[in-house]
């Protein structure tokens, strides 16, 4: 594990509104700052970041936290994770430790390290060695300059059964680590391995925070496969990786917009032209972690695909993710017999733009694409098309959109609208939970008072750690933050809010912490207030206890139990009553 001591420097380090302006943009609002949510869809900024506390909270969907929290959830990585993150922009070295959970994080760590030196010493191999200077040439005339390739760690992989495993072998890099990496595989006698990628084009795949997690290899020359992929591994799942992400993500944001291709060298080709907010799918379905990650960055999508049959396939099968994380999706149909490498190596970079510019909205290429596939002049075309249609137009929550649609759809397939609308009916509409409904539950009134004083207040604190047990908040996530409060406390080594957060791993407990501590505290004596909810916990818990004793003598006299178990038991009772008088 993470000693805390660490944990708690990383946190002070990272300002929380550096932190979160570095993903998303902020504007002043008064002492705070706000934005658009980027965890739920909103056109109202809701999002606050408040400096003076170090917490951000959204008042829309409740989720909130401080600096690592607000990691953990944009990256989606574990708390671990996110803290390592954090502690590297600082240049705070986070101590290698073993056993438990920290252990798998170190386990880790250690194949990060792998893989950002094989990614190293592919790139040395296509700069120095003779074969990969023919390929650094091959990179030039398919539109790829020396700067591009360097920008993307691009590499060579040498006709070599063992050269990769010997460099990382000198290296201190074991045969069990490239093997569980997939950058060896074991020869058929089972006794050796060998390096799997070979006289290939060595493409870096990485996750959005920049890190290497697998790599791609193009055949040179006229072998088979044409890539060929790392396997999945602890690192690397290619329904949860983009490549260009993280080279991406900036101009994403900027201009509001993601555009998804599916080759490599779509992406470079984009990348060389100038457009920067592109990613690739890598040639695989696209899932619903994919549609997570770009919402993280902007609003919509544009899927650029051939105007093939298959590749208006691939955008349809690719649709549905998207819709469900509330992206706006445009679909952009190249000329036929171009993709993006091929049409923007011809036309340059401003006729793409025109194009991303006029891409059509999903629905309606949905639309034509549908009519197309059903004959929608004969009554069964009519049904087939209106069907798939509104399936698709369910996963949608704008009504403003989905009412301009089913009127088109009616004018389409000239149907009344009365149909259709009957029709969803019987549908109905899927409408995902809110990400915040957990952390904007009602909290018990006492509880969530004393638990917002005491994160504004060490006397109160103080207070409650000396009158209460965790035990007896009944809300899981209030009891976790007093059961971390306390220990600090008790440890000495209360510091605020900022230590409490960083002690949190649980979301939705830091979620629970920021939305009490973004709250205007009302007036009043804090000590009085304070008192009257320490009181009034003792009195419910003892009036719990009370009760339950006062049934378990009951059932123990119909029970025929001894005089004397019956008299230890009076004895209690008396005993917690006289106890409930004192906080009366």
């Amino acid at each position: 594990m993470i000693p805390q001591g660490v944990i708690e420097e990383v946190q002070a380090a990272n300002d929380v509104v550096e932190v979160v302006s570095s993903y998303i943009p902020l504007k002043k609002a008064g002492r705070s700052f706000k934005a658009c949510c980027p965890f739920h869809s909103e056109k109202t900024p809701s999002f606050f970041v408040n400096p003076e506390k170090q917490i951000w909270h959204c008042f829309g969907c409740g989720a909130g936290g401080g600096s690592v929290n607000f990691v953990m959830q944009y990256e989606r990585v574990p708390f671990p994770e996110a803290v390592r993150m954090l502690a590297r922009k600082a240049g705070i070295a986070v101590p290698e430790t073993r056993g438990g959970e920290g252990g798998k994080g170190e386990g880790k760590e250690a194949l990060y390290r792998l893989n950002d030196f094989a990614a190293s010493w592919f790139a040395q191999q296509l700069w120095k060695s003779a074969t990969g200077k023919r390929v650094a040439a091959y990179l030039r005339k398919r539109g790829v300059s020396d700067a591009l390739a360097s920008e993307f760690t691009l590499g060579y992989a040498p006709d070599s059964w063992d050269a990769l495993r010997a460099a990382a072998a000198a290296r201190g890099h074991s045969a069990e680590s490239l093997l569980s990496l997939g950058l060896v595989t074991r020869r058929q006698d089972g006794n050796r391995v060998c390096d799997r990628f070979r006289n290939r084009l060595m493409i870096p795949i990485r996750d959005a925070g920049g890190r290497v997690i697998a790599f791609s290899g193009r055949v040179l020359g006229d072998g088979t496969p044409k890539y060929m992929n790392s396997p999945e591994s602890a690192l690397f799942s290619k329904g949860r990786s983009l490549f260009g992400i993280h080279l991406a993500k900036r101009a994403i944001v900027d201009e509001g917009r993601a555009i998804v291709v599916e080759g490599y060298f779509d992406l470079l080709a984009l990348f060389a032209a100038g457009i920067k907010n592109v990613v690739a799918s890598q040639g695989t379905a696209f899932t619903p972690d994919h549609a997570r990650i770009l919402r993280r960055f902007a609003p919509e999508v544009v899927m650029g695909f051939d105007a093939d049959a298959a590749g208006q396939g691939a955008a349809l099968r690719s649709i549905d993710a998207l819709l469900a994380e509330g992206l706006r999706v445009r679909v952009l149909l190249l000329p036929r017999g171009h993709d993006p490498d091929t049409f923007v190596r011809e036309r340059g970079g401003e006729a793409f733009r025109g194009l991303v510019a006029g891409a059509a909205e999903y629905f309606d290429f949905l639309l034509d694409e549908l009519c197309r596939r059903h004959d929608h002049r004969r009554e069964v075309g009519k049904a087939l098309v209106a069907s798939e249609f509104l399936d698709a137009l369910a996963r949608v929550d704008d009504e403003v959109l989905r009412e301009a649609y089913r009127r088109k759809l009616s004018e389409r397939l000239d149907i009344p609208q009365g149909v259709i609308i009957e029709e969803i009916r019987k549908k109905g509409r899927r409408r995902a939970p809110s990400p915040g409904d957990a952390a904007t539950a009602k909290l018990p009134a006492g509880e969530r008072e004393l638990v917002r004083l005491m994160l504004e207040d060490a006397a109160v604190l103080k207070l409650a750690a000396e009158g209460l047990s965790p035990e007896e908040f009944r809300d899981p996530d209030l009891r976790h933050i007093v059961e971390k409060a306390f220990a600090l406390f008790s440890g000495r080594r209360w510091g605020g809010r900022a230590r409490l957060l960083a002690s949190l791993e649980d979301d939705r407990a830091a979620a629970v912490l920021s939305a009490l501590a973004a709250e205007e505290e009302p007036g009043g004596d804090r000590a009085q207030v304070a008192g009257d909810c320490v009181r009034y916990l003792k009195r419910r818990g003892l009036k719990e206890e009370i009760g339950g004793i006062t049934r378990e003598i009951a059932r123990r006299e119909k029970a025929g139990a001894r005089a004397g178990e019956i008299l230890e038991m009076q004895t209690l009772l008396m005993s917690k009553k006289a106890e409930l008088l004192k906080f009366s």
